[in-house]
C-alpha cells in the first residue's frame, strides 16, 4: 500500500520552516481523541440537525479550554505510512504516540480557515521555530476549529483506511 502523502515509507524530507501555512493544511488526531471528541459528536450533531433541533452545535477539533489547534502541511507528511509514522513525524506526546500505535489516528486535510491569525508556537529545545522535534512543519491556530462539511480525512486502525469528507470553520 503506498503512502497517503507520497514519498517512500519512512523517508522524511528535511524541511525548512515557513512563516505561514499553505492554503491546504492537515491535523493529525490520535484514535481515542478522534472518536470521542470529533467523530461521535459530529454524528450526534447531524442527527440533531436532521431532527430539527435549533440548539445543536457542531464539534470542534480541540478539547474545550484548549488554547489552539496545531496544524501541519501535506509536505510534512510525505513518507508517513501508518499511525506511528504520523505521530512520530509530528512529535506528538508519548501518550498520543502510544494511542496512535494502539488505536490508529485520523489525518484531517482541509483548506486553512480565513481569517485566522497564527499564535506563537511554544519554543522547543533543540528545534527551529516552526518545526516539530522530528522535522515536520507546524503552526498553531489560536482558535478552535468547528467542523462543518468538506474535508478529506483518513482514519487508520491497523491496516484499515477509511476516507470521508467534511470541512471546518474558524471560531474565534
Amino acid at each position: 500500500m503506498p503512502c497517503l502523502y507520497r514519498g517512500r515509507r519512512g523517508a522524511f524530507a528535511a524541511l525548512a520552516p515557513l512563516p505561514a501555512p499553505p492554503q491546504r493544511v492537515c491535523r493529525v488526531i490520535s484514535g481515542p481523541v478522534w472518536w470521542t471528541l470529533v467523530y461521535w459528536p459530529w454524528r450526534q450533531y447531524k442527527a440533531a440537525v436532521a431532527s430539527g433541533s435549533l440548539v445543536a452545535t457542531p464539534p470542534t477539533l480541540a478539547a474545550p479550554g484548549v488554547g489552539g489547534v496545531f496544524i501541519t502541511d501535506p509536505d510534512s507528511l510525505k513518507g508517513c505510512y501508518g499511525p506511528s509514522d504520523f505521530a512520530w513525524r509530528l512529535a506528538l506526546s508519548a501518550s498520543d504516540q502510544l494511542d496512535c500505535q494502539l488505536y490508529g489516528c485520523a489525518v484531517l486535510e482541509f483548506d486553512r480557515p480565513n481569517p485566522c491569525a497564527l499564535a506563537l508556537l511554544p519554543p522547543l529545545p533543540g528545534t527551529l521555530p516552526g518545526l516539530t522535534g522530528n522535522g515536520g512543519r507546524e503552526w498553531l491556530l489560536p482558535s478552535t476549529l468547528i467542523w462543518r462539511r468538506r474535508c478529506l480525512y483518513a482514519m487508520w486502525s491497523g491496516r484499515k483506511r477509511e476516507r470521508g469528507t467534511s470541512s471546518f470553520l474558524c471560531k474565534p
